[in-house]
């Protein structure tokens, strides 16, 4: 892994001592002094899997467990991702939400109790001019 400058994007560093027990080093560039730093927070592909995990059924906590993080984790990245595709689909497809009684209508199944409470439905409209609409539960 080569060291790239956070401020000109260069590679060439050289080492420029220690501080706090961590190696610094100095662009040659520039000047910039920083010292290596490792990202922080979870993998794309765990956020995914969690998700996944959300919509396909499993708990949050469970979810968690087997991903090794924090129920609250899980929330945040559901909420993010909703937040997200909220954004980027809404001016391509129509989104809306749902109320319990209009899904029981909907399925025409009364008595029937659901897990959530509210449903995202979405609206797509396929290039042979067909209408598909898919629910998604909104925890």
């Amino acid at each position: 892994m080569e060291l790239v400058c956070r401020k000109c994007g260069s590679t060439a560093a050289h080492k420029s001592g220690m501080i706090n027990g961590v190696q610094r080093y100095k662009c040659k560039q520039c000047g910039y002094q920083y010292t290596k730093t490792t990202p922080q927070g979870k993998p794309a592909k765990d956020k995914l899997l969690a998700l996944l995990f959300c919509f396909s059924g499993l708990s949050m906590n469970v979810s968690a467990k087997i991903i090794g993080v924090t129920a609250q984790s899980v929330m945040r990245w559901v909420h993010q991702s909703e937040k997200d595709y909220k954004a980027e689909m809404s001016h391509k497809e129509k989104i809306q939400e749902l109320d319990a009684s209009e899904i029981q209508q909907y399925f025409q199944k009364k008595g029937r109790e659901y897990g959530c409470k509210k449903f995202l439905t979405l609206e797509i409209k396929t290039a042979a001019g067909k209408t598909l609409n898919i629910l998604i539960p909104k925890r």
